[in-house]
């Protein structure tokens, strides 16, 4: 496998490998060749991690249902080279409560299995990382997160798919930089929307997937100054309209039929800052409901997906 990375073109930025073994050194030749590197089924070496003899190139690591990759080891190797920004994880977990709606993995990607965090380890390392932007996806335990200390360089947190906890969302929201958030696929555990109102930039709210109602967007309209909001799958109704419509910052929603049905609400506001309304999933007759529920605001736009 070492000869043929080797033999690679080292011009290009982007390399894929799926289901090989990946040792210590290819892994270290991947990461100071390719800025971009997407890791799927591979088996990495145990100390992989390790602080490697010249400099990393890479800047976006995707791993997807790789052993020897758990998060504790993943935050560990974070700090092996600063210029990394972008960090993936998908253990691949599943469950269907959890998951409701969305799609199952494939057999080849349902491995589980429990990360026990060395909470030193991850503070030492996590101290020295850059990261901008952590992808936690699909992961059984992410408990380890609460030790990690508050960084004002996240901009991007998405946890989709992996249970969280009081304590995990309270990490979160010490985020002072963080700009985008998804806690898309969770169980229907209450969250705190009052405590959002601690991350000032703020703008990119993603709910898919969980049991996100009218009485919550309320609360997240009361605490943030959001600019999109990604609601596919919730439990939003047309009622919500109105208050969409008034948010001051709000340019886009996506949203899907649960919100384009029945009578146009009543109380829309005169104007309106929105720009785009995008809908997931919808048949003919949803469209035609969203058209007549625009028809006071020529200037938003209406797309589907």
């Amino acid at each position: 496998m070492l000869d043929a990375v080797e033999g690679l073109v080292t011009g290009d930025t982007v390399i894929h490998l799926h289901g090989a073994f990946v040792s210590a050194m290819l892994l270290d030749r991947l990461l100071t060749q390719w800025t971009d590197v997407n890791l799927v089924g591979c088996a990495l070496a145990k100390n992989w991690w390790r602080t490697p003899k010249r400099p990393r190139q890479c800047r976006t690591l995707w791993l997807q249902n790789c052993t020897a990759c758990q998060p504790p080891n993943l935050v560990i190797g974070c700090s092996s080279w600063p210029e990394l920004n972008w960090l993936s994880v998908d253990e691949g977990y599943w469950d269907p409560d959890l998951n409701k709606g969305a799609i199952p993995p494939e057999e080849s990607l349902s491995h589980t299995s429990s990360f026990p965090a060395s909470t030193s380890h991850i503070l030492n390392a996590f101290h020295s990382s850059n990261l901008e932007s952590l992808f936690v996806y699909n992961c059984k335990d992410i408990s380890f997160l609460r030790h990690l200390p508050a960084s004002k360089r996240i901009r991007d947190i998405y946890l989709d798919g992996s249970p969280y906890s009081e304590e995990i969302f309270d990490w979160i929201t010490s985020q002072k930089g963080l700009q985008q958030f998804s806690i898309s696929w969770k169980p229907d555990t209450p969250i705190p929307w009052e405590r959002l109102s601690r991350l000032p930039k703020l703008r990119s709210l993603d709910v898919t997937g969980t049991s996100f109602s009218d009485e919550d967007l309320a609360e997240v309209a009361k605490y943030t100054r959001l600019s999109v909001i990604h609601a596919f799958y919730t439990e939003l109704t047309p009622a919500s309209w109105p208050l969409v419509f008034a948010m001051p910052a709000l340019k886009q929603v996506l949203v899907s039929t649960e919100m384009l049905h029945g009578p146009i609400p009543s109380g829309l506001p005169q104007d309106t800052l929105l720009e785009e309304v995008v809908a997931l999933n919808v048949s003919a007759k949803h469209m035609e409901y969203l058209q007549r529920l625009l028809e006071p605001y020529p200037t938003v736009k209406s797309f589907e997906m």
